[in-house]
């Protein structure tokens, strides 16, 4: 539609050579604008991507605690990959709080279930 009226304008400049100066002009701020607006139009489809989707975690109870606490030291794929019992993520987990990590009793419990539950051990081939 830009196009069409870009033409237009430009052919009604053509035949009205004393205005050629001044429509010249117009023509070359409506191109200019026409390529802002592709650019914004462009951007703005990249950051309306969502971000949420390469959360690699199973969904769960607890999935939320998981990714906000674990993803400020770690990439989440590392976590999705590890497998581990009750006992192996409980050590992980104290090990993790002697580095640093901050969790209250229910939020450990919380952690230690999501990870026992969707990250446990890989079943045996």
């Amino acid at each position: 539609m830009t196009g069409n009226i870009l033409r237009e304008l430009w052919k009604w400049q053509e035949r009205h050579t004393g205005l050629r100066g001044k429509w010249n002009q117009a023509f070359l701020i409506a191109k200019t604008l026409k390529s802002i607006l592709v650019a914004i139009a462009v951007l703005v489809s990249f950051n309306l991507a969502p971000v949420q989707a390469g959360d690699p975690l199973p969904k769960g109870e607890g999935r939320n605690l998981v990714s906000k606490k674990c993803q400020r030291c770690h990439n989440l794929d590392r976590i999705q990959e590890m497998r581990g019992s009750r006992e192996q993520w409980s050590e992980i987990l104290e090990e993790m709080t002697n580095n640093g990590l901050e969790l209250n009793d229910k939020d450990s419990k919380l952690v230690l279930k999501y990870l026992e539950t969707h990250l446990g051990p890989s079943p045996k081939k």
